[in-house]
Order: C-alpha cells, then sequence, then structure tokens
C-alpha cells in the first residue's frame, strides 16, 4: 500500500493536499474527526491519524485509519460521490470501524440506547438521525461532548 499523506483526525494535511484528497473529502473527514475526538477521543489508540493510501494490487484509492504500531482500517473511496454522501461514507466507515474492531458504539443517541445513523440532509449536508424517531440530532461535525449538539445550539 502506497501512502498518499497522512494527517490529524480533526485537520488537513500540513504539507498541503495531494491531489487524490479533494477538499470535500478534506472537510468530511475532519467533520468526522472533530465528532469522534468530543465524543469518543479517549477510546482511541494513542496517535490515530487518517491516512489515504493507493492500493498496490488494485490501483483504488483508500481511506482509513493509522494508529503509531500500523494501518487499523482502510476502504476504498465512493468515486463519484457528492458533498453529503461523501460526509455520510466517511462518517460510516469510522462507526463501522469503531463497531466492528475496538467495540466502541459510537455515536449513541442521546436518551436513547440506539446509535446515531448518518444520513444526507434534504436540502443537503449529512446529519447525525435518531433512527427511532427520524429526527436530526446534529449535523456531521457538530457533536456536542456527550453526543447531541454543543450547548446552546440546535440541530
Amino acid at each position: 500500500m502506497g501512502t498518499f499523506t497522512t494527517w490529524s483526525l480533526d485537520g488537513a494535511p500540513a504539507e498541503g493536499p495531494p491531489p487524490e484528497l479533494s477538499p470535500e473529502l478534506a472537510a468530511a473527514c475532519a467533520a468526522v474527526g472533530r465528532d469522534v475526538l468530543r465524543t469518543a477521543g479517549g477510546r482511541l489508540p494513542a496517535g490515530v491519524d487518517w491516512v489515504l493510501a493507493e492500493d498496490d494490487v488494485y490501483g483504488t484509492t483508500l481511506l482509513g485509519w493509522r494508529a503509531a504500531d500500523g494501518p487499523l482500517f482502510a476502504r476504498s473511496l465512493p468515486v463519484a460521490a457528492g458533498d453529503a454522501e461523501l460526509a455520510c461514507f466517511v462518517a460510516e466507515l469510522v462507526q463501522d470501524h469503531l463497531a466492528g474492531y475496538t467495540f466502541t458504539q459510537w455515536p449513541s443517541c442521546p436518551g436513547h440506547a440506539h446509535l446515531l445513523r448518518p444520513a444526507a440532509g434534504d436540502a443537503g449536508g449529512c446529519w447525525w438521525v435518531c433512527p427511532g424517531s427520524g429526527r436530526r440530532v446534529a449535523a456531521v461535525g457538530g457533536l456536542g461532548p456527550c453526543g447531541g449538539p454543543p450547548a446552546g445550539r440546535q440541530a
């Protein structure tokens, strides 16, 4: 696997993004990274970063996480996703990894026993939605420390 770049969960590549990292993908990663750090940061391995790489066998561009001791996960990117779909893809990717490999249920729906799910909104954007009521809890990137929107902000 050839690495294009790595960057912090809530930031952007320090050396500037390579052509393979679109501004939309960088923004989606930063938004999801902010949510993870605010709500589950203490449950992550030390030194987790985003990684953008190329699969040497199939030539697909992969997005994933790596820690100090190596890769944690990677999945091929959807080629023709719009902004909202890309943000939802990144949110689902992280949610699947946390649930399946670190056994962290993330993000929890405030006041319920189930998880929020990412969903593209009718007017654009990706939202964390309560699967029981269909209510938008917060925009992806806008979760507060307890899983809802930050204090004083309404979804």
